[in-house]
């Protein structure tokens, strides 16, 4: 991840503030440095060093982490339930939006030094990003959203726009490195070649037993609680489901057919694929029907307790045997370019050290 350089409001305000403090210090002296000192140092998290040098190059302040943290704690308390005891899972959540963080300092400094300067493309795309956001809360009052975004992020929406900017900041660069096609495609390759036991796991698959990749498309004969629809819906699913077959079929785009109709929501932006193993926990029918197709083909409707499944069968993976490099450029738990991208961040990282303020570190909770 990635860092910004102080809000416009910071830096006003500090310059306000240091003409100050100057005149406060040949007052009081002793006492009034003590005082800055305190208040200056608890407005940040933690500190970015040159490990050549020890130069601070970059201040963490308490928006900047807590935006990762609340982020991080929001995904363990999503996974592990609302009522668990989070005190027991604080300093894993600190440490990795500490870790974040620094990804995120680094490639901002990278960033200017690779001298991205287009305000008008930084912009437009900071604008992208927040508006994509904020759609999440059509029809709500900006009072409502500004709450929500403190409670959630651990920012207020203004903070939020700023971290937006440093955000498209890092997306040009990364685009930046990927716009060197022929050379950005080598190094993919070799991070797949050099890396390959990476690519033989993953959530429904372990320790690199057979398994199928595929995709496929839900259309839903229960409710959001898992109850049955009634006869009538039952049957205008099966009867939308057949229609659905029928296009796949007849070789319209299959991975648009899921995104345009699939109700697996946790799956339909992404393709709708599962890269899975026998007895990994699939439905028992889902999974005899996927191992049961020969590569590229697509199945009759199969029928679940979740409702009727159209599945098309990309790949099969042999055991003991890596996924394809097609499969692990496009299947959402590997995306090795984002694995590249990170692989090189994190040989940036290695020449920055960063110091954590405890006191203000330990704040988060």
């Amino acid at each position: 991840m990635a860092k910004q350089d102080r809000k416009e409001t910071d830096k006003a305000a500090k310059g306000l503030k240091y003409g100050f403090i100057i005149f406060c210090l040949l007052v009081v002296g002793i006492i009034g440095y003590s005082v800055f000192y305190m208040v200056y140092s608890n407005r940040f998290v933690a500190t970015l060093h040159d490990a050549k040098t020890g130069k601070t190059v970059a201040k963490v302040t308490r928006q900047e982490f807590g935006y990762f943290f609340n982020q991080v704690k929001g995904q363990i308390l999503n996974n592990l339930g609302y009522d668990i005891d989070f005190s027991a899972y604080a300093e894993t959540a600190r440490a990795t939006a500490l870790d974040y963080v620094k990804d995120f300092e680094v490639q901002l400094i990278k960033a200017r030094e690779k001298g991205i300067k287009d305000e008008k493309k930084i912009n437009d795309k900071a604008e992208d990003i927040y508006r994509q956001y904020m759609e999440n809360f059509e029809g709500y009052p900006e009072d409502a959203i500004e709450e929500y975004t403190k409670q959630a992020l651990g920012v207020n929406l203004r903070q939020l726009k700023a971290i937006y900017r440093d955000l498209a900041l890092i997306n040009i660069l990364m685009e930046d490195y990927k716009s060197e096609k022929e050379a950005w495609e080598k190094q993919v390759k070799e991070y797949y070649e050099n890396n390959i036991d990476e690519f033989k796991s993953s959530n429904w698959r372990k320790n690199a037993e057979e398994a199928v990749w595929v995709r496929h498309i839900l259309i839903k004969t229960v409710d959001e609680y898992n109850n049955q629809l009634s006869e009538e819906e039952v049957k205008e699913a099966e009867q939308k489901a057949k229609e659905l077959l029928k296009k796949a079929r007849e070789g319209e785009d299959f991975v648009k057919l899921v995104a345009e109709n699939s109700e697996d929501f946790g799956s339909a932006a992404f393709g709708g694929d599962y890269i899975f193993s026998k007895g990994s926990g699939m439905d028992e029918t889902f999974e005899a029907a996927a191992f049961a197709l020969k590569e590229g083909e697509i199945s009759d409707l199969v029928k679940t307790d979740f409702g009727y499944h159209i599945i098309k069968l990309e790949e099969k993976i042999p055991q003991g045997m890596p996924v394809s490099f097609r499969a692990a450029s496009e299947y959402r738990e590997y995306l090795v370019e984002e694995m590249t991208y990170q692989s090189i961040v994190d040989e940036w990282a290695k020449d920055y050290v960063l110091k954590k303020n405890a006191a203000v570190y330990n704040d988060f909770k």
